[in-house]
């Protein structure tokens, strides 16, 4: 029987490159979850912000169903602050109390975060910052909580990347491009591929004993201190 993988979020950027790379590998049976349409086949769209929603339609779709990997890779790109807790944060806990029962042993979770789980991003509002930093620490209470089943949970965090809506713009020289070139000791720019295969990694037996951590797939871009950093990028070495 195939092993079931569910991945929210997975209808375009790095989620969707996630659904492709298990899509690929013929032992599991992958469902793709968001609020937006898809041809994907097993995609199920249900509107994520209304929780009481999308729990009924999980417990529908899902009934005496066993999970062998649940990614979270869903995001809002709006301005409700409720809309965005309700999408990045409350759905997130209800989900895991649903499927909290037909996680088995070797079960996997992997949560999606960016470089605001940790620091302020000028772009992005207080809401996009307080979901990440909270799903950061859900990782380390889950990973605890899920421990006694073997059931693990990691996180895969990221800086900018090249992913399918700008791939082409970030593969031309331009100022942006060799800007974020600099800021990576790999003087390179990430690929969604890169973190797909970092989440799919995280997912299978070689990393039985990796549980309550989140991976940076971001070049080193926090390996350098802002000194050094602003030095590098004005030429100042």
């Amino acid at each position: 029987m195939k092993k079931k993988v569910i991945v929210f979020g997975a209808t375009s950027g790095i989620g969707n490159e996630i659904f492709k790379l298990f899509e690929k590998d013929s032992q599991y049976d992958c469902y793709s979850i968001s609020s937006s349409l898809s041809k994907k086949k097993n995609h199920l769209q249900v509107d994520l912000s209304d929780v009481k929603k999308t729990i009924s339609f999980i417990k529908k779709k899902f009934n005496k169903k066993s999970i062998y990997i649940l990614v979270f890779a869903q995001r809002y790109r709006g301005n409700s602050l409720e809309t965005h807790l309700n999408i990045g944060l409350f759905s997130v806990l209800s989900i895991l109390k649903e499927f909290e029962s037909k996680f088995k042993k070797g079960s996997s979770i992997i949560f999606l975060l960016s470089q605001a789980s940790k620091s302020v991003l000028n772009n992005h509002d207080v809401t996009y910052h307080i979901v990440h930093s909270a799903l950061k620490n859900l990782i380390k209470f889950y990973a605890v909580k899920f421990g006694k089943k073997q059931v693990r949970v990691n996180g895969v965090s990221t800086a900018t990347i090249k992913k399918n809506t700008n791939r082409k713009y970030f593969n031309k020289k331009n100022n942006l491009t060799n800007f974020l070139k600099k800021l990576s000791p790999l003087n390179t720019i990430g690929d969604a591929r890169d973190v797909a295969n970092c989440v799919y990694f995280l997912s299978n037996k070689e990393a039985n004993y990796i549980t309550g951590q989140t991976i940076a797939v971001d070049g080193g871009v926090d390996l350098l201190t802002n000194e050094a950093l602003g030095k590098k990028i004005a030429n100042l070495e």
